[in-house]
Order: C-alpha cells, then sequence, then structure tokens
C-alpha cells in the first residue's frame, strides 16, 4: 500500500516553512501547502520557501463547528484538505499513481493565475487548480 501524506507548513518565527521530522516534501511524497487568500493574494501570515510545493484556499473557510454549527477558520490546516482531495480525486481518475506521481499532477495542474506582489520570498508557488486534474 502507497500513502500520499498532505501536510501543513508549519511556520517559523520568521514564516519560512519548516520541514517536519517525518516527511520532508523533497521526498516526493508529501505536499506541503500554503494558503491564497479570498482574492487569490498571498495570506499574509502564510508560509513561504523552498518546502512550499503548493499552496490551496485557506482564508475563510466554512467548516463545522460546536453543537452540530458552523464557523469560518483561517489557515495552512485549512488549506490542506483542499490539496488532500484534490488528490483523491486524482487517484479517483488514475488508481495505479503512485505519490510522487499525484504529487506531480496537482502540481503541473496549478496556475499562476495570484497576485503575488505580497508574497515575502521570489518563487511564485503554484496554486490549486481543480479544473484542471
Amino acid at each position: 500500500m502507497r500513502l500520499l501524506v498532505t501536510m501543513s507548513a508549519a511556520p517559523s518565527r520568521h514564516g519560512s516553512a519548516v520541514a517536519s521530522p517525518w516527511i520532508s516534501s523533497t521526498s516526493g511524497y508529501a505536499a506541503a501547502t500554503c494558503r491564497a487568500d479570498e482574492d487569490d493574494t498571498f495570506a499574509n501570515f502564510s508560509n513561504f520557501g523552498a518546502d512550499i510545493d503548493l499552496i490551496a484556499p485557506g482564508v475563510c473557510i466554512l467548516s463545522t463547528y460546536l453543537s452540530g454549527s458552523y464557523t469560518t477558520f483561517s489557515g495552512t490546516s485549512m488549506a490542506s484538505p483542499h490539496v488532500a482531495g484534490a488528490a483523491a480525486l486524482y487517484k479517483s481518475n488514475n488508481p495505479g499513481a503512485t505519490p510522487a506521481q499525484v504529487k506531480a499532477a496537482l502540481q503541473n495542474a496549478g496556475n499562476l493565475n495570484w497576485n503575488d506582489a505580497d508574497d515575502p520570498d521570489p518563487t511564485k508557488e503554484r496554486l490549486l487548480n481543480v479544473d484542471a486534474i
């Protein structure tokens, strides 16, 4: 059995991503995510750096809450489920795909149609684009 792990990028005190002690995004098995802001700009508290493979929506995401209610949350933990869902969608159409192939497919499907003016590093990460999967 092969696994594809999606993870939130844990920020350091400077905002750059910190590699997980368990799985590195460079191993080909993890897809670290950042948030794209509601208007497709880089969220001001988003992670950045070489460990970020893909960005996904993560600001003001409607989620379940206490006592059967709903509320909005923001963070990389809100972006990661978007990537997990996209990976599941890809795997449903490509059941033999390896984790590395799923990661590559999600990155290749990503687009650069977002405003990176406030991105603190020079790398414009690809924005998750499920329509292209």
